[in-house]
């Protein structure tokens, strides 16, 4: 049986909370600084990086926008096929 613990991490809600903290962090962006550009509370923000809630569809577009991160960057640690995302954090653009 697998480990819970790593299956929760491989979920894709977990995988987007922590990819949207890395680039915020990568960045070296503010939750205050973010969550205005998304239309959002700060701690709608948090909740989203903290995996207690998730985007709607409008603010996950929005959020794809900001960070110019590809969706399948956003959701999936690696593709099917087993290979790493092709895409960093690092690579996607900084909020202006």
């Amino acid at each position: 049986m697998a480990d819970p613990r790593l299956v929760e991490k491989c979920l894709p809600s977990a995988v987007f909370s922590a990819r949207l903290k890395q680039w915020r962090k990568v960045h070296h962006l503010l939750l205050k600084q973010v969550a205005p550009e998304l239309g959002v509370s700060v701690a709608t923000f948090d909740a989203w990086e903290n995996g207690r809630r998730f985007p709607s569809g409008s603010h996950l577009d929005r959020i794809v926008q900001l960070t110019g991160m590809p969706a399948c960057m956003l959701f999936c640690r690696m593709s099917e096929s087993g290979e790493q995302c092709p895409y960093r954090v690092s690579d996607a653009k900084q909020s202006s």
